[in-house]
């Protein structure tokens, strides 16, 4: 007798894979639709991924912060040595007399003092020298150990024991926060921003403590420079006084330029051998410091003993260290995020007085109303047969001009402090060549002689001279495409950041009275039909 069922109980369920059929009685489950079933594309529920990617983004942020560290280090420490040897001028009682060279005297010995107090300024450590005294009694030389203050040289990049500690830490807490935040898009985007703020603010405080520590350095480096270019100034004046005919070929703005920067090359030449010869008196003192390390070795013996016996105090320090940290940055956050906007508003600001950087682009606009006076009168002026004259218009840019200063010299300058920078750039914007050609031609001539019976007859020739042709080209490179070649690339930087905003002043230069100025670029607006 065949067995009777009962038809199995089904249900139907709509899915994101389409209509599944249950059955009750095994509990298997079929797809009676045709479609395919969605990939998925969501994160897997442990963060593997993003665990992955946080520990490559905090290893590749720590490689960027230890290689600009030392670069600056690297830098600081080389133009420290033998490249910048500026000195005070040693000058006589006749020559400080002199009242066509007190102005120039008197900024030089302002530079030496400002250098001086920014040597002073240096951070010194103690150093201990070891000397030997002789005794002319007893012929026996005794040995003496003293300590001298001497300064500290550029920082250098030293491994921090705590920071693998604390980033292992760091990244063991986002794992965590990573395995729970699966398809919630609240918490994810929480995440995300707490990362950003965490990572922005560590980069904050590393530029931070880096820029306090390099300060003094980069401040005697600043000094050392304007010290050179003063120095040099006075010396070309001196040649200017001392040489009538340098003083007449210097009219032209082209043959001063000239001039000047082959005095600023030979004293810049002078210095760096100086400072040469003052490295290898110092090589002499080296052998005595040597012996010394070995009292620092010593200490630092001393001091591993006492981290190895009290381990446990230093790791609960470290641990209360690592929560305060945690919590300053979180309540940092909002302090970070809003100062961006401030600190951006006040790096793109012209911090010059408006009387200096009007008198600027004032000097500038006589250097070029001399030199137009000078293309205009010059066939007065020389004597030649032919003239042919290439000019470019003589124009520039005012903003592209207070830009490029105002970067030279960290975004604050006197109109005083700017008369170099000004020639400067003006011998390099204006090219002047004057070309003199000379030709032979002819000229037809005529001449009354007597024939031999008396008769007159009258005879032309041909009679040589020389004509000359002087050809002038004024080629204008644009004031803009110059920051390239006097700025480095911070510089560059902050002079790009200057010309977006225009200083923040687009009111210093009205376009009626400066054609030339630019302007912000408003946005394009468009009516939608």
């Amino acid at each position: 007798m065949k067995e009777l069922q009962a038809k199995a109980k089904v249900t139907q369920t709509m899915t994101r894979d389409g209509l599944v059929v249950e059955n009750q009685a095994d509990g298997t489950v079929e797809n009676i639709s045709s479609r395919e079933a969605e990939q998925d594309y969501s994160t897997d529920a442990e963060g593997k991924a993003e665990k992955i990617l946080e520990r490559a983004e905090d290893v590749k942020d720590k490689h960027k912060a230890k290689k600009k560290a030392k670069q600056a280090a690297e830098t600081a420490e080389s133009e420290d040595g033998l490249h910048r040897s500026a000195a005070r001028l040693e000058l006589t009682e006749e020559e400080r007399a002199d009242p066509a060279l007190q102005p120039y005297i008197q900024k030089a010995e302002a530079k030496a003092d400002k250098l001086d107090a920014a040597r002073a300024a240096l951070p010194k450590k103690r150093v201990p020298v070891k000397e030997k005294v002789y005794d002319a009694v007893s012929g026996k030389a005794k040995s003496t150990l003293r300590f001298e203050q001497q300064d500290k040289g550029p920082p250098s990049l030293k491994p921090n024991p705590a920071s693998r500690p604390l980033s292992e830490a760091l990244l063991f807490a986002h794992g965590k926060i990573h395995e729970v935040e699966h398809e919630n898009v609240g918490v994810e985007g929480g995440h995300k921003g707490e990362e950003l703020v965490e990572r922005q603010t560590a980069k904050a405080i590393r530029s931070g403590i880096r820029h306090h520590k390099m300060k003094p350095y980069k401040a005697v480096e600043k000094a050392e420079r304007q010290l050179m270019s003063a120095n040099a100034e006075y010396f070309y004046q001196k040649s200017l006084r001392d040489n009538p005919q340098i003083a007449q070929s210097a009219s032209n703005p082209i043959s001063r330029m000239w001039q000047k920067q082959r005095i600023k090359q030979q004293y810049a030449k002078a210095a760096r051998q100086a400072g040469q010869a003052a490295a290898q008196g110092a090589a002499a003192t080296a052998e005595n410091g040597f012996r010394v390390t070995k009292l620092a070795s010593e200490g630092g013996e001393r001091v591993a003993e006492f981290a190895a016996r009290n381990w446990k105090t230093i790791l609960i320090v470290a641990v209360f260290g690592l929560l305060a940290l945690l919590l300053i940055t979180g309540l940092q956050s909002c302090t970070v995020m809003a100062g961006t906007a401030g600190t951006g508003v006040t790096a793109s600001s012209y911090f010059s007085k408006d009387k200096d950087m009007l008198g600027a682009e004032k000097a500038y606009a006589k250097l070029e109303q001399k030199l137009q006076r000078y293309l205009d009168t010059y066939e007065a002026t020389h004597n030649y047969d032919e003239y042919h004259f290439y000019l470019d218009e003589i124009e520039h840019d005012p903003y592209v001009l207070i830009s490029i200063l105002s970067a030279l010299h960290d975004g604050v300058f006197t109109l005083a402090e700017v008369q170099g920078e000004l020639e400067m750039l003006f011998e390099k914007q204006y090219i002047l060549t004057e070309t003199v050609t000379m030709q032979i031609r002819y000229r037809t001539k005529m001449m009354v002689i007597i024939g031999p019976y008396g008769v007159p007859q009258v005879i032309t020739y041909q009679e040589p001279y020389e004509y000359y042709i002087c050809t002038v080209k004024l080629k204008n490179k644009d004031l803009s495409h110059l920051p390239v070649e006097v700025l480095t690339e911070e510089q560059l930087s902050a002079y790009s950041l200057y010309m977006r905003t225009l200083g923040n002043r687009p009111d210093l230069f009205g376009h009626t009275q400066y054609p030339n100025a630019s302007t912000i670029k408003q946005p394009t607006y468009y009516d939608i039909p």
